[in-house]
């Protein structure tokens, strides 16, 4: 009976220790919602795949996320019709969007979709202010795979049509986290591609 016992509260322990686990990861891959939404409105607004090294592409994503998500961070300020960003949370912006950054690329010199210019004297990027409009998107499901990324079905919706896009992503753990002060992305997007 005590040996029944035992393996009863071992096997309630692990699985305690595995529920703790799933949880802490599903608040990890929940909080990259603003990445996420940013990156498929780039590619649905751009008519475009998921491109980490094309410059528009790059600010349109980082533009999409510091005005749709950006105004609640003590760090931003709105100035007049503009949002100023510092370079710092462009940059952690960029860690989560794109796996593979390592720097934040050039503003394109021309481009009509993106809205962002870089102010020296302030070190940080002005973004101008819009909204989404009655469109929203959430994350539908969540799943590891088996080299231990994990893989994001997002959709996009509005109140008159729940489901117009459908983005797949993959995430893996982002490379910066650990060298900033509690990071709000601990994961990167390593691919995305609407469905």
């Amino acid at each position: 009976m005590k040996k029944l016992l035992a393996l009863l509260l071992t096997v309630t322990m692990l699985l305690g220790g595995v529920s703790a686990w799933a949880q802490e990861d599903e608040a990890g891959v929940q909080a990259m919602l603003p990445v996420l939404d940013s990156v498929m409105r780039a590619m649905v607004e751009m008519d475009c795949s998921y491109q980490p090294q094309d410059s528009a592409y790059f600010w349109m994503v980082l533009s999409l996320l510091a005005v749709n998500w950006g105004q609640d961070n003590l760090l931003c300020e709105i100035e007049e019709n503009e949002l100023k960003v510092p370079r710092q949370v462009m940059q952690e912006y960029a860690s989560a969007a794109f796996l593979d950054y390592d720097d934040l690329l050039p503003i394109p010199a021309e481009s009509e979709t993106v809205m962002v210019r870089y102010d020296e004297a302030w070190d940080a990027y002005y973004v101008g202010l819009g909204d989404v409009g009655d469109s929203y998107t959430q994350i539908a499901s969540v799943s590891q795979l088996e080299d231990g990324s994990t893989q994001v079905e997002v959709t996009m919706g509005s109140y008159d049509v729940p489901q117009m896009y459908t983005m797949q992503a993959v995430l893996a753990p982002n490379p910066y986290a650990d060298g900033m002060a509690d990071p709000v992305y601990l994961y990167s997007v390593s691919s995305a591609s609407l469905a």
